[in-house]
């Protein structure tokens, strides 16, 4: 990841819609700094246009920045610029982004690359490597209920034995997984 002048990025056609920077954005970064890379690509020597989400290019203007962070896809075919640019509320099933990304996988270096390449952390590469390589009839189980089984949980049944990856799939759908965590105590 380097710094680059806001002055030579501009929007393209694989620039995600964007609604505009909030209160709580600005908020927050005055805390974090800004926290996510720019995705870009070279369209001449001195400008570059933004692939996928454009939400740090705005926030780093609307706090006066005069760089922000970016990460260059320089590198990737037009399938897959057009992948990167696809807005995340088009994006696929849990199941069809573990197969995705694992069909990826082979052309990158390193999970770690082919995250910076994706706007991913090498965790969720990881995860959802492992997500791809449970057995079928686990994928059964979390395509029939896309709405019951988030990826915060495809992760933790893809750590388990494949015995209990069903078992935990079944309670999450019937909303009994809940039963199966230590009460806390104490108030709110």
């Amino acid at each position: 990841m380097q710094l680059l002048d806001i002055d030579l990025i501009s929007q393209g056609p694989y620039t995600w819609p964007y609604d505009g920077v909030t209160e709580q954005d600005k908020r927050q970064a005055k805390l974090t700094g800004i926290t996510q890379a720019v995705q870009v690509r070279a369209v001449t020597a001195h400008s570059y246009e933004i692939i996928g989400d454009p939400k740090p290019w705005f926030l780093a203007q609307a706090m006066q920045l005069q760089q922000v962070p970016v990460v260059y896809l320089d590198d990737l075919d037009e399938q897959e610029i057009a992948e990167v640019g696809r807005p995340a509320s088009t994006h696929s099933s849990i199941l069809e982004q573990a197969a995705r990304i694992a069909s990826l996988l082979p052309r990158y270096k390193s999970k770690a690359a082919l995250g910076r390449a994706h706007n991913m952390t090498r965790a969720q590469v990881c995860n959802l490597v492992r997500i791809h390589k449970i057995p079928d009839k686990v994928k059964q189980v979390i395509a029939a209920h896309p709405d019951k089984i988030a990826m915060g949980h495809a992760k933790v049944i893809a750590g388990l034995p494949e015995p209990e990856q069903v078992q935990l799939a079944n309670a999450i759908i019937q909303n009994r997984c809940l039963s199966m965590l230590p009460r806390r105590r104490g108030g709110s």
